[in-house]
């Protein structure tokens, strides 16, 4: 990680800056499965910060869309995301299959099954007022199982570098540790 400084005064007897913290926040991301009626959802967790942000605005929204070689095969809800200025926020989304704005509601959920299919895979995620793209996730799909990066590995070396593929499940009242699958920006 490191410290970055995001702005300052220009006033001499008031020189403050503005610090943020800035890491792997913007270069990975993770699934995690949860059980729906015995079958496997993934969802996604990313983070977004103010560095997301387009100059002069303090907030905006995003969403991302999953495309398999090159087509969309599924994307989050329009009004899924909100990025605010400052530090950067845990988000966890389910994307869904491909659908208009007014059928939301009504939106079939994009399951592992739909997941399965051989190929080059990438996750975008898009600003909403501009349509810029603020990340890109490539992954790829061998055999039917989602290739994670090569630092989750066991024995991998440098061994500094190495990523625990397990994580904490949030927002419950008991410790309970999941497989979580990372995948990376490579941009």
């Amino acid at each position: 990680m490191k410290v970055i400084s995001t702005g300052g005064s220009t006033d001499p007897f008031n020189p403050a800056t503005s610090l943020m913290l800035d890491g792997f926040w913007r270069t990975r991301t993770y699934l995690v499965m949860r059980d729906d009626q015995g079958q496997p959802l993934p969802d996604r967790v990313l983070w977004v910060g103010g560095f997301d942000l387009p100059a002069g605005r303090p907030t905006d929204r995003f969403y991302v869309e999953l495309l398999h070689d090159g087509r969309v095969v599924a994307h989050s809800k329009r009004s899924l995301g909100h990025i605010a200025a400052g530090h950067f926020k845990r988000i966890r989304f389910s994307l869904f299959q491909p659908h208009e704005d007014r059928a939301s509601a009504n939106a079939g959920v994009f399951s592992m099954t739909d997941l399965s299919a051989d190929g080059a895979y990438e996750v975008r995620v898009l600003r909403g007022s501009d349509q810029a793209r603020i990340r890109s996730f490539d992954f790829a799909v061998v055999a039917g199982k989602i290739k994670s990066m090569a630092q989750t590995q066991l024995g991998y070396q440098p061994s500094t570098d190495y990523i625990v593929p397990r994580v904490k499940r949030k927002n419950t009242n008991t410790f309970e540790i999941v497989e979580a699958i990372w995948i990376e920006d490579f941009r």
